[in-house]
C-alpha cells in the first residue's frame, strides 16, 4: 500500500495569489538556483503566473533500513532528518543539477555524538551515493567561484578533534560564552570531495548555545548571511539571529536578532529559521514556534503552533514582527509546527516545505512571500516532520522526507523500517479547473 495518495502523480492543487497586481522583482540566485549572488536586472511578474498547478510525484527510496527500538541507542542506526541542497553540476545548467543529502542516524539528542550519513546524487535525484566523508547539508552553499562550503549544525565552546568525523556537544561554560567553535566543510570538485576546517562565530552579547540552521545567503555587498538559533546566555526560550562572514563561511559575526519569542507566550521560542533571497530583493525567513516531540504527532496528531514570517528590506540590519503566514484558506493550524525549509526556484516562485504533521507544501507564486497558496499534503504517513526542498529545473524540485524519528517508534516497539524517501514537484502554470 503507497504511503500516500498522491504517489499516483496526479495534479493535487492550485494556487492563487492573494493579490493580482503585477510585482517588480529583481533576479535573484540563491543556494536554491544558482548559488549566492546579490541582486541583479530588475524584471516584471506577469500576473498570469499567479496561477500555479502542483503535481506531486511518485515516492522513491533514496535509503532505508530497520532499526529495532528495544535498543534505541548504541550501534542503532536510524535515517532521520534529511538536510539537502542542490546547485549546478561542472557541465553546467542544461545538465542535471547535483543534489546533497545528509541525514542523522544517532538518537535525538542534544547529548549524543553526532552520526550522519551523506548522499550525493549527479543526475538529478535519480539515484543516490555515499560520500566517503560526513558533511552535514544543513548549512551549505555553492560560492561563486563554484566551491562549497558547509557548516555544522552545532557548535562547540572548545575546540574538537579536526580529525573526527563527529563530535560531542560540551556544556556552555556558566556565564556563557561570546565566541564559539564552529566545524566547516569546503569542496573544489562539487560535493565529491571535502576538507573539514574549524572556524568560529562570535557575538557581542553571551549564549549558552549556538547553531547554524538552513539558509546562507549572499548579501548585497558579498559577504555570506546565515541564519542560526541558540539561547541567549540566562534566557531559556529559543531566539533566532543573523550571523555574517566575509572570509567565504570561516568565521562569523552575529549581526541581529531575527526574532525572539513575545513576553508570556508559552512556546519554545522562535527557532529553526529558513531564508531566501526574494524577488523584491528582501530576505525573507520562515521559523518554527513550537513542535512537541511524540508518537502521536508522528502519526498525524496536530500539536503545537504555527509557522510565522518575518522579513528585511535592509539585508538583516532590522526585521518585521514576525507574524503567521497568509493566504486564500489558510488556517495558522494549517501552517505548522516543525522545521521550515524554503526555496526559491529559477522561475521565481518561493516553495516552503514543513511538516508534524505530516509532510506539506505551500508556494509564493509571486517570489516575495507575501502571500501564499494553498496547502498541498505530500505525506500523510509516519515521519518527524523533517523535509527538505531543493530546486531541479527551472518548474520541478525535490522533496525529501524520512520514514520516522527515534522518538516515533516507543522503546519496546520492536522492528521498525526507517529510511529517506524523495518526491518530484512539478509547478504548473496554469488557471484552476472552473
Amino acid at each position: 500500500m503507497g504511503r500516500c495518495s498522491t504517489e499516483s502523480g496526479s495534479t493535487v492543487g492550485f494556487l492563487k495569489l492573494v493579490s493580482t497586481a503585477a510585482v517588480a522583482g529583481l533576479v535573484v540566485s540563491s543556494a536554491a538556483c544558482a548559488g549566492p549572488a546579490v541582486p541583479g536586472a530588475a524584471r516584471s511578474t506577469d500576473p498570469d503566473t499567479a496561477l500555479v498547478g502542483i503535481t506531486v510525484g511518485k515516492e522513491t527510496t533514496v535509503i532505508s533500513g530497520l532499526v529495532n527500538a528495544n535498543h534505541p541507542s548504541g550501534n542503532a542506526l536510524f535515517m532521520q532528518f534529511p538536510y539537502a541542497e542542490s546547485f549546478p553540476s561542472a557541465a553546467g545548467r542544461r545538465a542535471p543539477r547535483v543534489v546533497l543529502v545528509s541525514f542523522n542516524e544517532q538518537v535525538d539528542s542534544g547529548y549524543s555524538a553526532e552520526r550522519l550519513r551523506t548522499e550525493r546524487s549527479v543526475d538529478g535525484g535519480k539515484t543516490f551515493v555515499q560520500l566517503a566523508t560526513s558533511v552535514p547539508i544543513n548549512s551549505m552553499t555553492q560560492l561563486a567561484d563554484h566551491s562549497l562550503v558547509a557548516v555544522n549544525f552545532r557548535t562547540m565552546t572548545t575546540a574538537a578533534p579536526l580529525t573526527s568525523a563527529s563530535h560531542t556537544p560540551v556544556l556552555p561554560p556558566p556565564a556563557g560564552a561570546k565566541k564559539f567553535v564552529t566545524m566547516f566543510w569546503r569542496s573544489h570538485d562539487y560535493g565529491a570531495t571535502w576538507v573539514q576546517q574549524r572556524g568560529t562565530i562570535s557575538a557581542a552579547d553571551a549564549y549558552d548555545a549556538l547553531y547554524f540552521h538552513r539558509g546562507i545567503v549572499a548579501a548585497r555587498d558579498g559577504s555570506l548571511l546565515a541564519t542560526i538559533h541558540g539561547y541567549l546566555h540566562g534566557e531559556h526560550r529559543y531566539r533566532s539571529m543573523l550571523a555574517r562572514s566575509t572570509d567565504r563561511g570561516a568565521t562569523w559575526r552575529i549581526v541581529s536578532t531575527i526574532a525572539i519569542s513575545p513576553p508570556g507566550w508559552k512556546i519554545e521560542g522562535r527557532s529553526e529559521p529558513t531564508m531566501v533571497r526574494a524577488a523584491n530583493g528582501d530576505l525573507v525567513v520562515v521559523m518554527r514556534q513550537s513542535a512537541p516531540v511524540n508518537r502521536s504527532v508522528c502519526n498525524g496528531s496536530q500539536q503545537g503552533s504555527g509557522l510565522v514570517i518575518t522579513r528585511s528590506s535592509d539585508d538583516g540590519a532590522s526585521w518585521t514582527p514576525a507574524r503567521p503566514l497568509v493566504g486564500p484558506t489558510l488556517d495558522v493550524g494549517d501552517v505548522s509546527s516543525a522545521d521550515p525549509d524554503l526555496t526559491r526556484m529559477p522561475g521565481g516562485q518561493l516553495i516552503l516545505s514543513y511538516g508534524r504533521p505530516g509532510n506539506k507544501l505551500l508556494v509564493s507564486a509571486d517570489g516575495n512571500g507575501t502571500t501564499w497558496g494553498s496547502l498541498t499534503p505530500t505525506d500523510s504517513e509516519t515521519s518527524s516532520g523533517y523535509t527538505s526542498i531543493v530546486a531541479l529545473t527551472a518548474t520541478t524540485a525535490l522533496q525529501l522526507g524520512d520514514l520516522g524519528s527515534n522518538w516515533c517508534f516507543p522503546a519496546g516497539s520492536g522492528v521498525h523500517t526507517v529510511g529517506i524517501w524523495a518526491k518530484t514537484i512539478e509547478l504548473l502554470p496554469s488557471k484552476p479547473p472552473s
